[in-house]
């Protein structure tokens, strides 16, 4: 966000990007997050900021294009 421009906020404005995996690690990381964030809210962009949560929901999305899953009860 902070290096020139286009950058990925421009994108996600642009309508070119449908779900972001947004980490931080550093200052410079965390206030360039929040524009990120900012822009998925205000664009209606799934957002997942937790590498756990990115993870998981990636093996989710390959499991389900191979329907190698199965539904259970909660």
């Amino acid at each position: 966000v902070h290096e020139g421009r286009p950058h990925c906020v421009d994108r996600i404005r642009s309508g070119h990007v449908q779900f972001v995996i947004n980490t931080t690690a550093g200052r410079h990381a965390i206030v360039a997050s929040f524009a990120i964030r900012r822009a998925c809210i205000d664009y209606s962009i799934p957002c997942l900021t937790e590498s756990d949560a990115a993870e998981a929901f990636v093996t989710a999305l390959e499991k389900s294009q191979t329907g190698q899953f199965d539904v259970g009860h909660l």
